[in-house]
Order: structure tokens, then C-alpha cells, then sequence
């Protein structure tokens, strides 16, 4: 008896730490990166992977809680925030976009437009020229 439950123990621990991927359709225009095209949305244990292909190239986007890594190569969040979005833009704000949680930031309804839905998420700033958008599919 002890045998099963420390082997369901076990099972449960590491499905609980099974990475999540989903199928999306993504939409990333900046004025520094412009994309769009499928790829797959990962999300495991403090981090999240958008993975998008191109023909046969393909741009990574990996959020830790501290980082940034594009195609393996890691800046501070902030850092990379501030290059491809704004100093306007909080470091936690890819993170919010990809879960669909509210943007505190957002105050001007002319200037921003964020839309969630359980199949997208829309983000474009007038402004800036920014899109971001993840279909799920």
C-alpha cells in the first residue's frame, strides 16, 4: 500500500510540473521586431516560451522572472522592455499580455487598446505602432 501512494505522490508531483504548450498564432510588431505566424506558446515551472516559425527560421522569446532571452541571448527584463517597447512599459508587462491579466498601466483610451478573450489576446499602442496579438488555436 505504502509503495502506491509513494509512486501516486510521485506522478502527481511531476505532472504538476509538466510544461503546458499551446498552439497560437501570434502577431509581434515593434519597431525593432516584426513578425507573425504559428508557433507554440510553453509555459512551465517560472517560465513561459513563445516559439515562432517563419519558413525555416524561427525567433524564441523565453520570460523568466528576471529575464529576457531572444534566440538564447539574455538581457535583464527591463532592459529588454525598454528596448523593443519603452521606459513607459512596466517589466512585468510581456507576462501580463500572455496570461490575458489586467494592465494597470493603461490609462488613456485613445492611445491603448487591449482586448482579451478566451481565444485572444489583442494589445496595440497607437502611439508606438506596437501589436501584440496570441491566437490560441
Amino acid at each position: 500500500m505504502k509503495k502506491y501512494l509513494l509512486l501516486a505522490g510521485i506522478i502527481f508531483f511531476i505532472s504538476g510540473c509538466a510544461v503546458k504548450t499551446r498552439p497560437v498564432y501570434a502577431v509581434i510588431k515593434t519597431p525593432k521586431i516584426k513578425m507573425a505566424d504559428q508557433g507554440f506558446l510553453k509555459e512551465g515551472f517560472l517560465y513561459k516560451k513563445v516559439i515562432l516559425y517563419k519558413g525555416l527560421k524561427s525567433i524564441e522569446i523565453s520570460l523568466y522572472p528576471h529575464s529576457v532571452c531572444m534566440n538564447k541571448e539574455c538581457v535583464p527584463k527591463s532592459v529588454f522592455i525598454e528596448k523593443f517597447f519603452g521606459p513607459e512599459y512596466p517589466d512585468d508587462f510581456l507576462d501580463k499580455i500572455i496570461k490575458g491579466k489586467p494592465l494597470s498601466f493603461i490609462r488613456d483610451g485613445k492611445r491603448f487598446v487591449y482586448k482579451v478573450t478566451p481565444q485572444k489576446v489583442l494589445f496595440k499602442d497607437r502611439e508606438k505602432r506596437i501589436v501584440l496579438m496570441i491566437k490560441f488555436l
